[in-house]
């Protein structure tokens, strides 16, 4: 954990403020600017070899290569990486504003249709634009956490790593092949029964484009709606099972929502 003033890369980087549990704020005296830097630790979980935490970092410096070269007006720029003691850091433009699962908190009402129409389109492109870059890129991880909305009215896409782990705490937004792995024997069996051996290879595959899609959908829900997606499992469970589906249409909740986008 960083500590405020804490100096890094001799000198060039010095802290500022915690932003959350990996983010930190931090003056950049080079480029006499303010960034963020994102804290990857190195060999945290388990022992590792010398050999190993060398390929961890070299596997870290690749993806964050590709992440540099990523120009979109809708999602925060990367700036750079480094490697110091004992973990990895991403060094990212830093964008004033505020996250919107911050504002869904502080505000406790949804969001103008006409401001969540216009945040996804414009998300829409930034995924597009991930989808057809050479090679195709999934962000995997879209929720509230990390969408900022700038002082200006930008919305900002937060990409810090295209391999990272999913918090298994927070589902919500994802798709049921983002979550298949890491289910238990049981609940597995229970949605297989259901299905043939073609679903069963859609739920085996890596995510994807559509992987993306599904999880700006329940981004979009929670910010029209203030309620927290139901989760891929527990809705496909309860459809399986007869019941209807408790994920409740947004209109049913919000009727400022017009029923052709409640359906999409």
């Amino acid at each position: 954990m960083l500590t405020t003033n804490q100096i890094l890369q001799q000198g060039r980087f010095r802290v500022i403020q915690p932003l959350s549990g990996v983010d930190f704020e931090a003056f950049d005296d080079v480029h006499q600017t303010s960034v963020i830097l994102k804290q990857f630790p190195v060999g945290m979980k388990k022992v590792m070899t010398v050999a190993q935490t060398e390929l961890l970092k070299k596997s870290f410096a690749d993806e964050a290569k590709t992440l540099m070269r990523l120009q979109h007006p809708s999602i925060l720029k990367i700036h750079g990486w480094f490697t110091e003691v004992d973990a990895n850091y991403l060094v990212s433009e830093f964008a004033a504003g505020s996250f919107l699962s911050e504002m869904l908190k502080r505000v406790k009402k949804p969001f103008p249709l006409a401001e969540v129409s216009n945040w996804t389109e414009k998300l829409l492109d930034a995924l597009g634009y991930l989808h057809n870059f050479a090679p195709p890129l999934v962000h995997r991880n879209i929720k509230p956490e990390n969408i900022k909305l700038t002082p200006a009215g930008e919305i900002k896409l937060i990409i810090s790593s295209l391999t990272e782990e999913v918090n298994p705490g927070k589902l919500n937004y994802l798709p049921l092949e983002q979550i298949w792995s890491g289910l238990d024997a049981a609940s597995q069996n229970l949605i297989l029964n259901s299905y043939d051996e073609d679903a069963q290879k859609n739920l085996e595959k890596a995510a994807d484009a559509s992987s993306d899609i599904y999880a700006l959908g329940a981004t979009l829900y929670h910010l029209l709606t203030t309620q927290m997606p139901t989760d891929a499992l527990e809705r496909s469970i309860e459809i399986l099972e007869g019941n209807a589906d408790p994920l409740k249409s947004p209109h049913e909740i919000n009727p400022a929502v017009p029923l052709e986008i409640s359906k999409v």
